[in-house]
């Protein structure tokens, strides 16, 4: 009698294309995550803004006559005001800072305005330039005033949109700065726009880099309307101390 021996199974051997599953799985989960990071249409969402390229304001107290338009006076940039006291002024890129109005940016040492005594360092290169007021073509100097919370005594609080040439600290301990007094501090900027928080109480000045970089529209105030006008009285650079370095 013939005996009957089973063969050894053989190894199963995958076709090609089996292979080819899981990678193309792991494409088109690929893919999946991408559409999820774009919007409706398509196309990849902006990350949030993290420097101003706008002033955007509402005029405090306004009212509708005639034509008018806010102004910075130093370098003449303005924008029409709407007839509900809304403006939104472009702030120029980095690029035209430095080319166009170059001429207008200050050293330095001269970054704080007009001092007695002046010990600043900065990066090199280093050069800027402030915002501070508005004005109306009717001649109304206007102010972003602080008022949540609102300083208290006669201390005057205030947002400016700050320019820088370059990023980095700058370390000030600067005495008899007219407008601001004494200021003590170090202060982290980015190059191009700034938006700082200004803090003048009697004789020394504090200034902190805003929370908030993009404010959105703000209320402005006609400069005669913010708190303690007896310190406007006995500081006429309260709100603008650089005017002092073009007397």
């Amino acid at each position: 009698m013939t005996q009957f021996i089973p063969s050894s199974p053989q190894p199963q051997v995958r076709p090609a294309s089996a292979f080819k599953k899981p990678a193309a799985a792991l494409a088109l989960l690929g893919t999946t995550l991408m559409l999820g990071a774009c919007s409706g249409n398509g196309t990849v969402k902006p990350p949030a803004a993290t420097q101003p390229t706008v002033i955007s304001g509402m005029l405090v107290p306004f009212t509708a006559s005639s034509a008018d338009t806010i102004q910075e006076q130093l370098t003449g940039l303005s924008a029409p005001i709407a007839s509900n006291g809304n403006f939104d002024l472009n702030l120029p890129s980095t690029a035209t800072m430095n080319s166009t109005y170059g001429n207008l940016l200050n050293s330095k040492d001269d970054t704080f305005g007009l001092c007695t005594t002046t010990n600043v360092t900065a990066p090199s290169g280093f050069k800027s330039i402030v915002f501070s007021t508005l004005n109306s073509m009717k001649g109304t100097t206007f102010v972003a005033e602080n008022v949540s919370p609102l300083p208290g005594g006669n201390a005057v609080s205030y947002k400016v949109w700050w320019f820088a040439t370059v990023a980095g600290t700058v370390t000030v301990n600067n005495t008899g700065c007219l407008g601001y007094g004494t200021v003590n501090q170090s202060l982290v900027f980015k190059q191009g726009w700034n938006v700082m928080d200004v803090t003048v109480n009697g004789a020394s000045t504090t200034i902190t880099r805003a929370a908030n970089q993009t404010p959105g529209r703000l209320t402005w105030k006609n400069k005669n309307s913010v708190q303690s006008l007896e310190s406007q009285a006995l500081n006429p650079y309260l709100f603008n101390p650089w005017a002092a370095l073009r007397k």
